[in-house]
């Protein structure tokens, strides 16, 4: 078992619970500035501590999964790779091209996991649809939406610290793209963006890519107040796949798969943690995703 301790325990760190039981994981510890963060009532059982420094003090620890703000990652990051703790961070490991690299290279001199999770992968629907793709593809359509405005179109408070659309939605879309095509050939094309006046922040962005002769299409939407995700595979003789994320189902002309979760989140985590090794083929997809989406905001 390798000890394990969350650090940031806010809005979705009860999604890691069912998941971390389950695995070869041993959650220890909790680390939060707050004394009494929102997900508290969920791990009432364990010990919080306000740094990862105080938490060493009490536990040895094998790893630390990081979910705090994405502002706040890379400094995290760091103080846990400096005390030898391998990490796991939500993304993304910073929006710094600089500091990201730093981080990534202090890792290895050190011989330290650091790894982003990309939660999107393990849904249940993945390995069916990787299955079933077996012509050249024409088209993918994504299409993604979050209930993370206001009915005036201004981000949500407890949403603010999510850094807006781009940075918050576009990797996951990202490192399930990676599991279908090759993302090292992604080209950009064009994108549009509305912002919230209040805010400044991305809530609507439009994407466009090339993969070779496929077109990539991504529409993310933080302004249709519901939680929907979806992909539409066009293939070149025009049969499709359609993935409903999130219930989830699989539709193609010949058949329909219902693979109905009402917790598809927390399922995410419980395949992603059930069967985790650090993935050396994940560090070029990592890589990969953080420098388009780096170049995207900067």
């Amino acid at each position: 078992m390798r000890n394990i301790a969350l650090v940031g325990v806010g809005n979705i760190s009860n999604k890691y619970l069912s998941g971390l039981s389950k695995s070869s994981f041993n959650l220890v510890c909790l680390v939060d500035i707050n004394t009494s963060p929102i997900g508290i009532k969920y791990y009432k059982d364990y010990p919080l501590y306000k740094t990862i420094k105080e938490a060493t003090s009490h536990h040895k620890l094998d790893y630390v999964l990081i979910s705090t703000p994405p502002n706040t990652h890379d400094v995290l990051i760091k103080e846990a790779l400096d005390q030898n703790i391998n990490v796991l961070v939500e993304k993304l490991i910073s929006t710094n091209i600089n500091t990201y690299q730093a981080l990534i290279d202090l890792a290895r001199r050190k011989g330290l996991v650091l790894e982003t999770l990309y939660h999107w992968q393990f849904g249940d629907e993945v390995p069916l649809v990787k299955s079933l793709i077996t012509k050249s593809i024409k088209e993918i359509v994504i299409h993604g939406e979050d209930p993370y405005c206001d009915m005036n179109g201004h981000v949500k408070s407890s949403y603010l610290n999510l850094g807006g659309a781009l940075i918050d939605s576009l990797p996951n879309v990202l490192s399930f793209l990676s599991l279908i095509i090759n993302i090292n050939q992604l080209e950009f094309k064009g994108r549009t963006d509305i912002k919230d006046s209040v805010s400044k922040q991305i809530v609507q962005t439009n994407l466009t890519y090339n993969v070779g002769d496929t077109i990539i299409k991504i529409h993310i939407n933080w302004l249709s107040h519901k939680n929907h995700k979806e992909t539409t595979i066009l293939f070149d003789d025009d049969t499709s796949i359609y993935i409903n994320h999130s219930i989830p189902l699989v539709k193609t002309e010949s058949l329909t798969i219902n693979l109905s979760n009402e917790n598809r989140l927390e399922t995410h985590y419980l395949n992603l943690f059930g069967s985790y090794e650090s993935r050396k083929h994940h560090e070029l997809h990592m890589h990969l995703i953080h420098k388009f989406l780096i170049d995207q905001i900067t």
